[in-house]
């Protein structure tokens, strides 16, 4: 594990009606870079933080926003105390999702997300001739929305939507950008029935 520091905030926005947390890690071995040996050093870095916003619009609907980021860096050996990054990655996520009970026994929790994945790495690494960088990446959109019906305390009937929009973008033999989209829709059923404490039954379609 590479060592880190972390911290959390979190409490209420509104007495028994909004919250907020916040946390993050952060590497610190690389500020030491300067009064290790060099054979020592760190190489690689990282931080991430992740935030928040949950309310509960009533006592049968809650809402709640969350975002995750994260980068990752790893950099070639210090030569003359100066630090060349040759590979990035970084992460990112926005959420919303809705809770609700839409009657005595069904429930449905949809979400809408956005997420982005990017890899950069120097050329010469990936036995490119040239001194640049060079990036992938990909973005979604997304949509969930699932229903859970409590038929008694023995069977669970749960069932829902997803789809997903996803663009693709590489690099090719000439260092040209790439792009490409797929689009992913299923619809699945699922019945749970509960035969004891320790035997369950699961029966389901996907598509």
């Amino acid at each position: 594990d590479i060592p880190s520091v972390a911290a959390m905030l979190e409490g209420p926005i509104k007495k028994e009606k909004a919250s907020y947390m916040v946390s993050g890690r952060r590497s610190w071995m690389e500020f030491l870079n300067k009064v290790i040996p060099a054979s020592k050093r760190a190489n690689y870095t990282f931080y991430d933080i992740y935030t928040k916003l949950h309310w509960d619009i009533s006592a049968k609907t809650d809402m709640q926003f969350s975002t995750y980021h994260t980068i990752d860096e790893y950099y070639s050996p210090i030569l003359e105390r100066k630090k060349n990054k040759i590979i990035h990655w970084a992460n990112g996520m926005y959420a919303l999702k809705l809770s609700c009970q839409l009657g005595e026994k069904l429930f449905n929790t949809t979400q809408v997300a956005y997420t982005h994945y990017t890899n950069k790495a120097h050329a010469n690494i990936l036995d490119f001739e040239a001194d640049r960088y060079v990036s992938a990446d990909i973005k979604e959109v997304s949509f969930n929305s699932s229903f859970n019906y409590h038929l008694n305390n023995k069977v669970l009937m749960a069932y829902g939507i997803k789809g997903i929009h996803s663009i693709f973008s590489n690099i090719n033999d000439d260092l040209q950008t790439e792009k490409s989209d797929i689009n992913q829709i299923s619809a699945y059923y699922e019945n749970k029935l509960s035969l004891s404490s320790m035997w369950n039954i699961q029966l389901g379609i996907n598509t």
